[in-house]
């Protein structure tokens, strides 16, 4: 979307503390009808913020992914070369840990313009990958390892043909452990005519890599569901096309995509809409990450000005039909969620969603008082739980990685 006016001030980032004990979360309030990215949608349940005296207020907090028991791991986005900030010192974009059960959070910051975009589960169940606009660095998040380093792994052929200050955004793994990276122009993301659009590439354990889309304009959340030959049905999110100058782009509607994925092949063909949001392109709420159940029956989708997470069903012949909304009350810009996997306890919460206060005025922190916040969700009332992380596939171990 067209950004505001580049002089307004970042938002302060505090440094995160180590949280005492769970964190403990009222009841939701009993369902009700709101205004979500639909109108006058179906409440399923109210999201709670948590950890509000750490998460408040953060820029970009996005990629919520988890990582083993009850632990997600997120990053905040903050470039400053990217976001045309040169003129004042903002925070260092960083990755963090959260574990729901214990309330301990964990973080390393990134070097001045580097940009962390996604956190990628591993094979290696103590080895984290840390997708950045430099490239690819290994993390390990070992109980054991007190003090969090950064080692640079690789960085991809094509991060070397996008220029200074374009960056990925959201990575994912595919359900055969390769990576989905995806590269973003900041400038086409502003808007600007001529400018470069979106990018998808496959990179694959032995670093080869694969473009599978172009002329995206916000390249974000997807899922995978298997056919029975093998292949996938990859569900995507381009977001907040409509502003894009690609007219091809432009014209398409604001929904979720349908793709025939091929990771063997390296073929990722567009099949067309699977869900359109209602409220068509006239309403500004956008679709940002993405999660899907363990049983491929219901995706969730954070809505970027959409104030939560819209709930759709997929239907008998493949496509997606409404069934509800989960608030994040107090946070317009929705970007991400993550679903723990296994079963649930009554009381437990399973679901990761994370915020942004992107270039916010007072007025909108005061409109907004939760943006910027990490939020906690129980879906075990709509039977949703989150399927096992795809792993990206190291073929070593961690003793064996000296990088």
């Amino acid at each position: 979307v067209p950004p505001p006016p580049s002089s307004r001030p970042p938002p302060h980032v505090k440094t995160p503390k180590a949280a005492a004990g769970p964190v403990l979360v009222m009841p939701p309030p009993e369902n009700s009808e709101i205004q979500g990215s639909a109108p006058a949608a179906k409440s399923l349940t109210v999201a709670q913020p948590i950890a509000q005296e750490i998460f408040k207020g953060e820029f970009l907090l996005e990629g919520a992914v988890a990582i083993g028991g009850s632990k997600f791991a997120f990053v905040n986005v903050y470039n400053s070369i990217a976001l045309d900030l040169k003129s004042i010192q903002p925070p260092l974009s960083s990755v963090r840990t959260i574990d729901l059960a214990t309330g301990d959070i964990k973080q390393i910051s990134l070097e001045a313009g580097h940009c962390a975009t996604a956190v990628i589960p591993t094979t290696n169940p103590d080895l984290l990958y840390v997708v950045t606009n430099k490239g690819i660095y290994t993390l390990n998040h070992s109980a054991k390892n007190e003090n969090w380093e950064l080692k640079f792994w690789h960085k991809p052929e094509f991060m070397n043909d996008w220029p200074e200050g374009t960056r990925t955004n959201d990575c994912r793994v595919d359900p055969e452990g390769n990576l989905l990276i995806s590269m973003m122009g900041e400038d086409a993301h502003r808007n600007t005519p001529g400018a470069r659009q979106a990018e998808l590439y496959l990179v694959r354990p032995d670093k080869s890599e694969k473009l599978l889309l172009k002329d995206l304009f916000i390249p974000n959340g997807n899922v995978c569901i298997p056919r029975e030959d093998g292949t996938y049905t990859m569900l995507y999110n381009d977001t907040a096309r409509q502003y894009s100058q690609l007219p091809e782009v432009n014209s398409l509607p604001r929904a979720i995509d349908k793709y025939h994925y091929d990771p063997k092949a390296g073929t990722l063909l567009r099949e067309g809409v699977f869900y359109e949001f209602q409220g068509g392109n006239d309403v500004k709420s956008f679709p940002d990450g993405m999660a899907i159940s363990a049983d491929f029956k219901f995706v969730l989708v954070p809505m970027f000005f959409g104030g939560g997470v819209e709930v759709v069903a997929v239907n008998a012949d493949g496509n997606g039909e409404y069934v509800g909304f989960i608030p994040t009350p107090g946070a317009a810009q929705c970007t991400s969620i993550a679903l723990k996997p296994g079963p649930l306890d009554s009381d437990d919460s399973n679901a990761l969603i994370t915020t942004a206060a992107e270039f916010y005025t007072e007025q909108d922190y005061t409109d907004n008082p939760n943006a910027g916040s990490l939020f906690r969700a129980n879906l075990s009332n709509l039977g949703i739980v989150g399927p096992q992380p795809a792993l990206f596939e190291l073929g070593m171990d961690l003793s064996q990685l000296d990088t």
